[in-house]
């Protein structure tokens, strides 16, 4: 029999808009402001990612439908690739990480684990093609402790495969 959790955890769809045009009439994207703006975005508490370093491509003309990609690292070492479409011919974008980070909703997860005291999990986790694995600590209500690894398949828990190593 299947358990439903109903725990989506937030996929990050198209997030931030920036401006990315460079100063002066060069009529390119500018990286460097649009791997700040990733950086800054990233680092929000809402996401709480510690990025390591950002690259995004030069070069990349200033046209509305533009969509470039730019490589993150984050602290762990893991890779977040975040898709960027340009939104119009002036350097205004719209970022987009959905396939490649996954934040969980930890109080949604505490109220669909019923036997669950207590889970800690990371704020974020890097996603490859949107799979990856959340690791999280938990304490049941009898005081047992356990690391449960949820599969995480289209930016999105797998329920069923919910792995629980006791400790």
């Amino acid at each position: 029999m299947a358990t439903t959790l109903r725990m989506s955890g937030v996929a990050l769809a198209a997030g931030a808009l920036a401006l990315l045009a460079a100063t002066g009439c060069s009529g390119k994207i500018d990286p460097a402001k649009g791997e700040e703006s990733i950086r800054k975005t990233l680092s929000d508490p809402s996401i709480g990612l510690t990025v390591q370093s950002v690259s995004c491509p030069a070069d990349i003309p200033l046209q509305k439908g533009n969509v470039f990609t730019c490589k993150v690292t984050v602290a762990n070492g893991d890779p977040v690739q975040v898709k960027i479409t340009q939104k119009d011919d002036e350097g205004n974008v719209e970022l987009d990480y959905k396939n490649s980070l996954f934040v969980p909703d930890i109080p949604n997860m505490k109220s669909a684990l019923t036997n669950v005291e207590d889970i800690t999990c990371p704020s974020a986790v890097a996603l490859n093609d949107g799979k990856g694995s959340l690791v999280c600590n938990a304490t049941g209500k009898d005081g047992s402790k356990a690391k449960m690894t949820f599969p995480i398949e289209g930016g999105k828990i797998k329920t069923d495969d919910v792995k629980v190593d006791l400790a």
